[in-house]
């Protein structure tokens, strides 16, 4: 595995682990590291999630060795295209907060703590399938076609609709 500590803060945010990135963020500080740089390479490595998922297995980060590729494509997968959008353009108010700040740690913990908390977004064509498959059952027939049923309550159509963490990522196209 390919293990550094941006990599283990990224894998913290994918996994929505707040706590891992907050302790990885710390030891960093401990240690003298930037926390402008830090904010800045984070932003560069979701720029690197957002390519390879959009485009995988294609040479478009030419400067990564084999061995960071394939972490960023496997962290690339655990996110939709949605969220990976989502957290680039927090980070690029971040890093530019970061920036300004006489304590650029409590910026960066805070955003980190916000990135690793956001609920995962519901990709608009996953929402309208579920839509048509409700039309479908209010109509009389189930999503397979397959006769009446009875009509769904408000609990059983809203809480399919978030998703759990786990499922990050999953159906949206790519």
């Amino acid at each position: 595995d390919y293990s550094t500590p941006l990599f283990a803060i990224d894998e913290a945010i994918v996994d929505l682990n707040p706590l891992g990135a907050l302790d990885v963020l710390n030891q960093l500080h401990v240690y003298g590291y930037d926390m402008r740089r830090c904010a800045r390479e984070l932003l560069e490595h979701f720029r690197d999630l957002s390519v390879t998922r959009l485009a995988p297995g294609a040479d478009l980060l030419p400067d990564l060795a084999d061995e960071e590729r394939a972490e960023v494509d496997r962290q690339a997968q655990k996110m939709s295209t949605e969220d990976l959008d989502r957290a680039f353009r927090l980070l690029i108010e971040t890093e530019t907060e970061v920036s300004r700040v006489p304590y650029p740690k409590l910026v960066l913990e805070m955003a980190l703590i916000k990135l690793a908390t956001l609920t995962p977004v519901l990709p608009a064509g996953e929402l309208l399938d579920r839509l048509e498959g409700l039309e479908r059952r209010l109509l009389g027939g189930d999503a397979s076609g397959s006769g009446p049923t009875s009509v769904p309550t408000r609990e059983k159509t809203a809480a399919p609709i978030r998703r759990e963490p786990a499922a990050r990522g999953q159906r949206d196209g790519a």
